[in-house]
C-alpha cells in the first residue's frame, strides 16, 4: 500500500517536531460572507464550518509564519479547483433559490492537495532572494528527503481534517498575493472574479428616505457669534433645505465573457484578496 503523506509530513527544516494546529481562514463570519454566498451555505453553516476542525491544518511550527504570510499554500488537486470554480460560476448568475451548495459537489470532499511555496524576497538584497528547500518525512519509515525548486518530486498530500473549499480559498489568496492568477478563463480567474455579491437583490428605493431628509439636529443649535448674525437670524426665518434622495444607477450584470470580467472586476477582486491576505510576495 502506498504511503499517505499528510500536511505534517512537510517542513522547512530537516528536523521534524510535534505539529501545531493553525486556522486556514479567519473565524469572523462577516469576513467570509462572500465565500458563503458563493458556495450556497448560510451564516449558521459558515460559523459551524469555521469553528470546526475543517478550518484547521496541522503543520510543522516552522511553516506557521510562512503559511500566515501566504508564502506557502496547500493547493487542492486540479479537479477540486475546477469544481469549486464551476460552483462559483453557477451561483454568481443564479438566484438564492437556484444556488447549489458545496455539500452537493462530491469533488469538494476530497482531501488531496499539493504543496506550493513562493520565492522568499529580501528587500534591498535581491541576491539573497531565493526558493527555500523543503523536506518531507516518510509517514511509515520516518526517512527525511530534501526537495529543491521546482519541487517536481514532491508527493501528493492528504489533509487530516481541512475542508477542500477553505484550502482553495487560501490558495487563491496565495496566488493573488504572488501575481499568479491566470489571465485567461482558467478556474483561478473564475474564483477571483466571480464571487457572488453579498447584497444582491437589495433595492435602493427600500431605504427609509425620511431618515435621510431630516436636517441635522446640531445644525439647528448653532450659536451666533455676533449681534448682527443674531438679528439676521431673527428677521429672516430659517428654512432647512430638503435633501433629495437620488437613485443610484444600477448597472446591468456584466456578460459572462472573461474579457469583461478581467476588465471590470478582476483588478478590484485581486486587490481585495491581496489585502485580505495581508502581504504580497
Amino acid at each position: 500500500m502506498a504511503a499517505i503523506y499528510t500536511e505534517d509530513c512537510i517542513s522547512l527544516s530537516p528536523y521534524f517536531t510535534e505539529p501545531q494546529p493553525v486556522n486556514i481562514q479567519s473565524t469572523g463570519v462577516e469576513y467570509m460572507l462572500g465565500f458563503a454566498n458563493s458556495t450556497g451555505i448560510d451564516r449558521a453553516t459558515l460559523a459551524k464550518l469555521l469553528e470546526s476542525p475543517s478550518n484547521t491544518v496541522l503543520i510543522q511550527p516552522n511553516l506557521i509564519f510562512a503559511f500566515k504570510r501566504r508564502k506557502v499554500s496547500f493547493v487542492p488537486i486540479d479537479s477540486i479547483v475546477s469544481s469549486m470554480a464551476g460552483l462559483y460560476d453557477h451561483n454568481y448568475a443564479s438566484t438564492d433559490e437556484e444556488r447549489r451548495r458545496m455539500g452537493d459537489v462530491p469533488e469538494l470532499k476530497s482531501p488531496l492537495f499539493r504543496f506550493n511555496i513562493a520565492k522568499f524576497n529580501y528587500p534591498g538584497l535581491p541576491h539573497l532572494s531565493r526558493f527555500m528547500p523543503v523536506y518531507t518525512k516518510h509517514p511509515l519509515t520516518g526517512h527525511v528527503t530534501k526537495h529543491v525548486a521546482p519541487y517536481s518530486d514532491l508527493p501528493t498530500f492528504q489533509a487530516k481534517t481541512a475542508h477542500a473549499s477553505l484550502l482553495v480559498l487560501a490558495a487563491l489568496s496565495f496566488r493573488v498575493a504572488c501575481n499568479l492568477v491566470d489571465t485567461d478563463c482558467g478556474p483561478w480567474t473564475t474564483l477571483a472574479t466571480r464571487q457572488r455579491p453579498t447584497n444582491r437583490g437589495r433595492n435602493i428605493s427600500s431605504i427609509d428616505s425620511s431618515r435621510i431628509c431630516k436636517p441635522n439636529a446640531s445644525s439647528r443649535k448653532r450659536k451666533a457669534t455676533t449681534d448682527g448674525e443674531k438679528a439676521a437670524r431673527v428677521s429672516s426665518p430659517m428654512v432647512a433645505p430638503c435633501l433629495v434622495l437620488k437613485r443610484r444607477r444600477v448597472e446591468p450584470m456584466a456578460p459572462l465573457t472573461c474579457a469583461v470580467q478581467a476588465e471590470k472586476f478582476h483588478p478590484m477582486q485581486t486587490r481585495l484578496a491581496a489585502a485580505r491576505s495581508g502581504y504580497q510576495c
